[in-house]
This record gives C-alpha cells, sequence and structure tokens, in this order.
C-alpha cells in the first residue's frame, strides 16, 4: 500500500445520489488521482442502510498518496480551476483527513480493489503511543484474524494534515466475506486495553473499481 491514505467523508445532496455518484466516480476521483501525490483511489458506501442514522456521513474515499506535500499542493492549485470542477451534487458537509500507516510495513489495504471494508474511526482516551502499540500488537491481529476479515492495518493523522482531524486513528480491514465478518464480530471478545474512549466503526460496500494512476492519466487524456 501507499503508507499514506487521505480518507474523505462525503453526503451527496438532498435528493441527488445518483447525481453525485456519477461525478464523484468517473471525474472526481479521476481528477485527483491524476494529480501530483497521487496513486490510486476507490470509493464506498456505507452497507447497512440503518447506520446512515448513526453515522454522518454515507460515503468514503481512500486516496493512496504517495508525499502528504505534494498532494496538497495539487488539491490547492486545482480546486476552482478546470482541473478540477465540482458538482452541487455534493453536499457541503465533508470531513478529510491524511493518515500514515502505524507500523510502517506494507500491508493488506492499497494496491488492489476491495470489495468491502470494516472501518474505525478512533480517538484514544490515553496517550497516543500506548495505544497505537496495544491496538497494533492487540485488537488488530484479534479482528483480522476473524472469519470474513482479510486483514488490516492501523493508521494515525499525519502532522501535514491540512485541517484538525475529527479522529486521530482509523483502522482499516478488508474483507474476503462481509457477512461472515459482520457475523462474528458481533459476539467476537476483541482484547480491550487498546480500545478508544471514542470509537466509530462501520462496514462499507464499494461503489467503483479501485482507479490507479496509470487509468486516470489515460481517462484524462482521451
Amino acid at each position: 500500500m501507499a503508507d499514506i491514505i487521505f480518507v474523505v467523508r462525503t453526503n451527496p445532496t438532498d435528493g441527488r445520489h445518483q447525481e453525485m455518484n456519477h461525478w464523484y466516480t468517473n471525474r472526481h476521483i479521476v481528477d485527483v488521482v491524476g494529480m501530483d501525490g497521487f496513486a490510486a483511489a476507490q470509493r464506498f458506501t456505507i452497507t447497512d442502510e440503518t447506520q446512515r442514522n448513526t453515522h454522518r456521513y454515507g460515503y468514503l474515499a481512500f486516496y493512496e498518496a504517495e508525499n502528504v506535500k505534494t498532494a496538497i499542493t495539487s488539491l490547492v492549485a486545482a480546486r476552482g480551476t478546470p482541473k478540477m470542477p465540482m458538482s452541487d451534487a455534493l453536499g457541503p458537509d465533508r470531513g478529510s483527513t491524511y493518515y500514515e500507516a502505524v507500523d510502517g510495513k506494507t500491508g493488506l489495504i492499497g494496491g488492489k480493489a476491495r470489495k468491502s471494508v470494516y472501518v474505525e474511526f478512533l480517538n484514544p482516551a490515553g496517550e497516543d503511543s500506548d495505544f497505537a502499540a496495544s491496538y497494533v500488537a492487540q485488537t488488530l491481529p484479534a479482528i483480522g484474524a476473524l472469519p470474513g476479515f482479510a486483514g488490516g492495518r492501523l493508521l494515525r493523522a499525519h502532522a501535514d494534515t491540512p485541517t484538525t482531524p475529527v479522529f486521530r486513528y482509523v483502522a482499516i480491514y478488508e474483507l474476503a466475506d462481509q457477512a461472515l465478518a459482520i457475523q462474528f464480530l458481533a459476539t467476537a471478545k476483541i482484547p480491550s486495553p487498546a480500545r478508544s474512549a471514542e470509537i466509530e466503526a462501520f462496514f462499507f460496500t464499494a461503489v467503483c473499481e479501485r482507479l490507479a494512476k496509470q487509468d486516470a492519466l489515460r481517462l484524462l487524456a482521451a
């Protein structure tokens, strides 16, 4: 994986889901992935419709970034120009944060398309270093080993992220079988020392295939 993931959470303007999805998938992520600093992207929607009432955002995008400063510079330069046209079908309430891998190792997240993911947004109650070490050593392997899961990775907010993150950490788990993962996670006894005082956790289903840099550049050149 690119060790840096730009996580963007969005909602459509009321009644304009289809229009937003068409624009976001077919235009917006193509524009962004084609910029310097980005390598690939994929979009997801929350799996359980009933959770839309408890989760502020219904859509999630993972942008695999090569360099945070370069990515930020590219986005700032393109904003408001024909290089990145926006759509009013995209709702104004959005959240975005650059995250970097805590373990520094190449993991399962990134480098391939994912059909579904389980994501935990986390704010530690205690010291960040203690939380990260405990989560990587205990919680991550415990969840990743459950039936239906294919592994996961913990990431923390990058120091150069331009806005104050709502959540300082995010854990992203790839799923081999979402239905099985939902079933077993509901009854699993997960090691608790590293668990956060504040956590939002949801299952997401892919909206589109992963878009790699070479494919974005080909589409932009067409």
